[in-house]
């Protein structure tokens, strides 16, 4: 008897913790850098709906977006890698809809910062500089994280 309650109450769980990531693009402030940025960071408040659907929908969670390339028609493409190391690329629209749709990494060269989400340890490596996001209350929600241009392709830094 207790059982039967169980599975509607785990999928209410998981709807109040998707509308607890929900943050309104005029809620979101971006480091400067990306403020500055020629990159797709500085899109970020329009994009971010669409970037944590497709983290969401990767397999193994938690997962971080190594690139994010905005398209037409507002969808998104998101280089997605999960905790097991595996990435997919993940083609959603930029508010969340239409569902993410993954398929298999391509090979091609990233662009642009990663971002690694607030559920995540902050970022660390010789090569990348970790730049807070955060929501209006001052709340983390995640990193933008930009490669070092003294670094060598090594991961040490040039002196």
């Amino acid at each position: 008897m207790k059982h039967r309650f169980l599975i509607p109450l785990l999928g209410f769980l998981a709807l109040l913790a998707a509308c607890a990531d929900r943050v309104a693009p005029d809620q979101i402030m971006l480091p400067v850098r990306a403020q500055q940025g020629e990159d797709w960071s500085r899109f970020l408040p329009g994009l971010y709906p669409g970037l944590m659907a497709c983290l969401a929908a990767h397999p193994a969670q938690p997962a971080r977006a190594d690139e994010v390339v905005p398209q037409n028609h507002g969808m998104i493409l998101v280089r997605v890698t999960g905790s097991d190391g595996k990435g997919y690329d993940c083609e959603a629209g930029s508010g969340g809809n239409p569902t993410p749709r993954l398929s298999p990494v391509e090979g091609r060269p990233l662009k642009g910062p990663a971002f690694t989400p607030a559920n995540m340890p902050e970022p660390f490596a010789d090569c990348i500089l970790p730049e807070p996001v955060l929501a209006r209350d001052g709340r983390l929600l995640g990193w933008l994280s930009y490669r070092r241009a003294d670094c060598t392709g090594t991961g040490t830094a040039r002196p």
